[in-house]
């Protein structure tokens, strides 16, 4: 989400310069408050886990979050990839902690923990040791995760409601018609919508949802505005 506004500051800024450049200044300041507030995440998952992950998982734990990866690599080596006995052991230890909830566990700290300990060996033992192949499998993932994530399998459902919103607007932002552009700012009224019913609606407990709803509102508000302006404007000219 923080690269989306990120994206769309910068097509904006790119594809109009020299119209409506305050309204595209609010939105570049915007996304830069969203990249700032889900640093204290990015850093705190450098920090327990030795490397930059930026991407969260659904708790905001970059081990739960590896687990999701590790699910998507055993799947794959269901499908021919070869693996030895260490990785055979690792692919039950992996399973088996994905198959169980904390509520199962006498210790809900330990079973975190023993999360913690299966993703980072799972990094260690298979991704750094073949890299071209994982540096594919985190793009595509990476693809999924910009769907929203895979929240429990919705990413298909995700990319359905949302590619079709991004290419809408991408080409209500190329086109030279002012009609257009009045539904380019429908499109991102709608999507900014979308984000914020998915994520405050579906997935409340997301810790990094809370301050950026404020950012969206602010988003919603300034295209609605500008959907006026250009309603007012299509107006005068029928007249």
């Amino acid at each position: 989400m923080v690269l989306y506004l990120f994206w769309f500051a910068f097509m904006s800024l790119v594809v109009s310069p020299f119209r409506n450049r305050r309204f595209y200044q609010v939105l570049l300041v915007v996304g830069l408050i969203a990249g700032t507030v889900m640093l204290p995440w990015m850093a705190r998952n450098y920090l327990r886990s030795n490397r930059f992950i930026p991407l969260t998982s659904l708790s905001s734990d970059a081990a739960i979050h590896g687990l999701y990866v590790a699910d998507h690599y055993f799947n794959d080596t269901r499908r021919g990839l070869d693996l030895d006995e260490a990785g055979h052991a690792l692919r039950r230890e992996v399973l088996n902690a994905l198959s169980r909830e904390p509520a199962d566990e006498d210790n809900p700290i330990a079973w975190e923990l023993k999360q913690e300990k299966c993703c980072q060996q799972f990094w260690r033992d298979t991704i750094w040791a073949r890299p071209w192949h994982y540096t594919l499998m985190f793009a595509r993932n990476t693809i999924a995760l910009w769907f929203l994530s895979f929240h429990g399998g919705t990413t298909v459902l995700a990319a359905v409601i949302h590619l079709p919103l991004v290419l809408l607007f991408i080409w209500a932002l190329i086109s030279p018609s002012s009609r257009t552009k009045g539904a380019g700012h429908i499109v991102l009224t709608l999507t900014i919508l979308y984000f914020v019913w998915f994520h405050a609606l579906i997935y409340p407990h997301q810790r990094y949802v809370t301050p950026i709803i404020p950012l969206l509102l602010i988003l919603f508000l300034g295209s609605k505005a500008r959907l006026a302006q250009w309603l007012v404007g299509v107006e005068e000219a029928a007249d």
